[in-house]
């Protein structure tokens, strides 16, 4: 992922010119918590490109024959937020730019400081066996990414409720009141997509969604839903989502239908989660903060 108004960065895959020089785009990398393999093959493939890699884990020792490959290994103290910022702060110290930092890690980070500093974000969190491949296909420009956070990326643990305070109040995106960093189905591409006016037509909603950019995409297109007259409940649920290829430059209308599950809302009466007749908004777009709104009558 890339956050809004940073650059969207493709490393080019050195090439010769007619004489025979490699013409190398030169980008500083650095892959945090990269103590597996998976991290290895990423900064390997990387390095062996002709690209700046710095591999930054606790356990350094673990990639000394990565500097074979040219690899920068960096000492993480403990992998906690503090230690990968201050690691940060060193190599930008030493290079002066970090263009593409890949964070591993199984959770949501607070990522503001590096939002600032590097041009670029890639969330791999914990791939599998190929994972290394794929964040390499990624950077390099050979697969473009459609994936969207199934969580939302807080800017500190200040904006979060107190960690025994078990209110659903100012938890997750369907309760959080304040802006986060990354929102919860956040994620860009090397292409853009615009949302046009929904429209409700047999009992579904069709969204048409453009593909703006020069390269074809896959966009996931995400379904909320609020209920304006509960006070209480969330100011948005996720109830449907898909993923659309869309060819650069074209539109396709994607059809979603509206089921009696679309609207399961909890019931005073009946104590329980039903399918709750009444009005709602059914808000559409690519992530949980930029939604358009469409107004709907759910009748049981």
């Amino acid at each position: 992922m890339t956050k809004k108004g940073m650059t969207t960065i493709v490393i080019p895959r050195r090439s010769k010119t007619d004489e025979g020089i490699y013409n190398l785009a030169m980008k500083v990398i650095l892959i945090t918590g990269a103590s597996s393999g998976i991290g290895f093959d990423a900064a390997r493939t990387l390095a062996r490109q002709g690209h700046r890699v710095y591999a930054a884990a606790r356990r350094v020792e673990r990639m000394e024959p990565l500097k074979e490959d040219g690899v920068v290994p960096v000492r993480l103290d403990v992998t906690d937020e503090e230690s990968m910022q201050a690691c940060v702060r060193t190599i930008l110290e030493k290079e002066g730019r970090i263009d593409v930092l890949v964070n591993f890690s199984g959770c949501a980070i607070g990522l503001v400081p590096e939002t600032e500093s590097c041009e670029a974000i890639l969330q791999a969190w914990y791939p599998g066996e190929e994972g290394g491949l794929a964040i390499t296909d990624v950077l390099f420009g050979d697969v473009n990414p459609s994936g969207k956070l199934p969580v939302t990326f807080y800017r500190s643990v200040d904006d979060l409720p107190d960690f025994e305070n078990y209110d659903m109040k100012g938890h997750t995106y369907r309760y959080f009141e304040g802006k986060p960093l990354f929102p919860f189905g956040y994620g860009l591409s090397y292409t853009t997509f615009k949302y046009g006016r929904a429209k409700i037509k047999n009992n579904s909603i069709i969204i048409p969604v453009k593909n703006t950019g020069k390269v074809d995409g896959t966009e996931v297109v995400q379904v909320y839903v609020r209920r304006p007259s509960d006070k209480n409940g969330p100011s948005k649920t996720l109830r449907i989502f898909r993923r659309v290829f869309v060819p650069a430059g074209k539109t396709v209308k994607v059809c979603l239908p509206l089921e009696d599950e679309t609207f399961l809302w909890w019931s005073e009466e009946k104590q329980d989660m039903v399918p709750l007749p009444g009005k709602y908004r059914l808000l559409y777009g690519g992530n949980s903060e930029a939604l358009r709104s469409k107004r709907y009558t759910f009748k049981k």
